[in-house]
């Protein structure tokens, strides 16, 4: 595993880093300033913007939440259903609840 940084300020203390995405956020407050979680993905090289990070002792835990497009549909789950015969439609509904699914032709008529 590689490892990044960031730089920040010296005066902050550790537990200052705590951070939690109950759902997708895209930003990240700290010390009243926001950072969009695009430039901590990017800088940090990680696959998503969906993680949490957590003090240990004098170091920052990230813990990963998703890797995807953020829009509600897991890959794997997606894939493992697929695997096991699923319908398109029935992964689809499962993941969309509430939703229609209609032909194409039936929008361009």
């Amino acid at each position: 595993m590689k490892e990044n940084s960031i730089t920040v300020e010296d005066t902050l203390s550790i537990d200052s880093f705590t951070f939690s995405q109950p759902k997708r956020l895209k930003s990240y407050i700290i010390n009243s300033q926001a950072i969009k979680l695009t430039a901590i993905r990017h800088g940090l090289k990680l696959r998503s913007t969906f993680f949490s990070i957590k003090p240990d002792g004098n170091n920052l835990i990230l813990s990963g939440r998703g890797y995807g497009h953020g829009v509600g549909m897991c890959q794997e789950g997606a894939m493992n259903m697929a695997k096991k015969g699923h319908s398109f439609d029935k992964i689809i509904k499962y993941y969309y609840t509430g939703i229609k699914i209609i032909s194409l032709t039936e929008i361009i008529k």
